[in-house]
């Protein structure tokens, strides 16, 4: 039994969900997206420069990171994890076309529009992986009943 300070807040329920353990699909996320930081640090003039693409090219890396962290029934953290690997692919593929086959001095402006570029894609994946989530059966209820929420 822990003893609680009782001038302490009780926890809100975000703060629940931040300490939540971490999923696969979270983990997988965040190592795809050091990994793009770094690719885009490593070929840019200096590190700041890098990091000033990340929210343009990444973007939709990081929403899906944001996602996985909150949305918990396994399908959606299934799509979750395929849409982060296909937009990895993605962007490697356009980044080494751009970078390294074909360098220019407007491949950098590719790396502003990478991430409008996925939109079409990305929005409905993940409204199917929101509903799939609000419509799964919650870890929490028991195996016979049928509420869904």
């Amino acid at each position: 039994m822990s003893i609680r300070n009782p001038y302490d807040a009780p926890e809100s329920e975000s703060r629940k969900q931040l300490k939540r353990p971490k999923t696969f699909a979270f983990i997988f996320t965040a190592v795809l997206s050091a990994i793009g930081t770094i690719m885009l640090c490593a070929r840019s003039a200096g590190f700041v420069t890098g990091l000033f693409f990340v929210p343009f090219s990444l973007g939709p890396l990081l929403i899906n990171l944001t996602q996985a962290n909150f949305w918990m029934s396994r399908a959606s953290q299934c799509i979750l994890m395929l849409s982060s690997l296909a937009y990895a692919v993605w962007f490697g593929y356009a980044f080494i076309v751009y970078f390294w086959f074909g360098t220019d001095a407007q491949s950098a402006l590719v790396l502003l529009f990478i991430g409008v570029y996925s939109l079409p894609v990305m929005i409905p994946v993940w409204i199917i992986a929101g509903l799939l989530n609000h419509y799964s059966i919650r870890p929490d209820v028991q195996a016979g009943s049928k509420q869904y929420g």
